[in-house]
């Protein structure tokens, strides 16, 4: 049976201040959760490689026994560029514009990504943000949607669609869309939004009308995701819960000439600085790039980026100050697709070293826990109408410090959302 924690109205001790709710003291069990003490980290080694192609750590990540950076590390720098714990972001454009990208397929989900890691994001201000066209939603990097900041959008689709198109392919293919049909639609859909914004079902009709067979479903969806790619489309202001698209031109003009050394060096440099450490792969993978435009990146990126080398790989990091060390316990509720994790596709062992993603042990759960950057297990939550329900599948019974720190996760959701949390449980997988 699942252990059930009954919470009471808010938490305390969180080391991050929200302006949503102030939180008073709570009592768990009879103890105050006070603030964690805060040791100073040990200094990051590193040791100078030579920056060029000829170097083999470089290209392939292999090391040479001298372990210069370990797991814990590692997870430890993510973790604080990533401001999941220490000093958040200002606002929702800040961690956007910092991340790049924020994975979106689901967006209530990725709101929660953006809410966690800024001081002053609320859902409303997140809301706003994207229906004022300065966070958009679209199709970029990977099939499948990322909220970017407006600036950012242009360069990333130059840059990225073409390798997505080409994953893509197989699945056109099986839709029956070929190039003439996917071009003829993304045209008509121009024409469709301008000065306007039109829903899903409303671009179906309006393709359907132009005599496009089968603008339904998936072969719609593509169709869409196409458009998007082209430039043509992406998100619109909401309609209450119903999601629109609107015309780019409209909402983040053309920056002019593109140049692809540029866009690969911005790339890797941003990509890094918001995720690292990171390996080769996890630039490759995340977006889309071919190995050898992720070496060009990176190398085009080497007189910034520090490389080092841990547990046979070698990674890549931004010269920042050292970051502080996390508290102890620490909880985080993730949605399943956060940064966090998306972003570390080649090296995801550093925070899952039991491999439960792969695994799959969660499949009625929609979100990730992490204990200490670890991942532990899996979440749900139930949002009624003045109130939120969080249930845990873990292999972690949270007892002692660790609940404490379960439940200012928990609360901390609940904030966000503007509800009460009015259950907790956590149980086995």
């Amino acid at each position: 049976m699942p252990t059930r924690r009954r919470p009471t109205r808010s938490p305390a001790g969180s080391s991050r201040s929200r302006p949503a709710a102030t939180c008073p003291r709570w009592a768990s069990r009879g103890t105050l959760v006070r603030p964690t003490s805060r040791r100073s980290p040990p200094r990051l080694r590193t040791r100078s490689v030579r920056n060029d192609r000829q170097n083999p750590r470089h290209r392939q990540g292999a090391g040479d026994g001298s372990e210069v950076v370990d797991d814990e590390e590692v997870a430890r720098r993510r973790l604080a560029v990533q401001r999941l714990h220490g000093e958040p972001f200002d606002h929702a454009e800040g961690v956007v514009r910092a991340l790049l990208a924020v994975q979106a397929q689901d967006v209530e989900p990725s709101e929660w990504s953006i809410g966690m890691r800024a001081a002053d994001a609320t859902l409303d201000s997140i809301r706003a943000a994207i229906d004022g066209g300065a966070l958009l939603r679209t199709h970029v990097l990977r099939p499948t949607w990322h909220l970017v900041h407006r600036d950012d959008l242009r360069w990333l689709l130059s840059l990225t669609a073409p390798r997505v198109h080409v994953r893509n392919r197989p699945r056109y293919a099986d839709l029956h869309l070929d190039a003439a049909l996917l071009d003829r639609a993304a045209g008509i859909i121009r024409e469709a939004v301008k000065g306007t914004a039109l829903s899903r079902a409303e671009i179906g009709e309006v393709l359907t009308d132009a005599g496009i067979d089968g603008a339904s479903g998936q072969r719609l969806a593509h169709i869409l995701m196409y458009a998007e790619l082209e430039q043509v489309v992406c998100s619109g202001p909401r309609r209450g819960t119903t999601q629109t698209y609107a015309a780019l031109d409209e909402l983040a003009p053309d920056a002019g000439t593109f140049d692809r050394d540029t866009a690969l060096r911005e790339l890797a440099l941003r990509f890094v600085t918001g995720h690292g450490p990171a390996t080769r792969g996890d630039l490759q993978w995340w977006a889309s790039l071919t190995a050898a435009a992720a070496d060009r990146a990176l190398d085009a990126a080497g007189d910034v980026l520090v490389r080092v080398e841990g547990g046979g790989r070698t990674y890549h990091l931004a010269p920042v100050p050292e970051p502080p060390a996390p508290p102890r316990p620490s909880v985080l509720l993730l949605q399943p697709y956060d940064e966090y994790v998306s972003g570390a596709a080649d090296s995801r062992d550093v925070h899952d070293p039991g491999d439960l993603l792969r695994a799959a042990r969660w499949p009625r759960y929609s979100g990730l826990v992490t204990l200490d950057g670890r991942l532990v297990g899996s979440w749900r939550r139930h949002v009624r109408s003045a109130h939120v329900d969080i249930d845990l599948a873990a292999d972690e019974a949270f007892a002692g410090a660790a609940g404490e720190a379960l439940e200012r996760a928990a609360w901390h959701y609940a904030t966000f959302r503007e509800r009460e949390l009015s259950r907790l449980t956590v149980g086995a997988p």
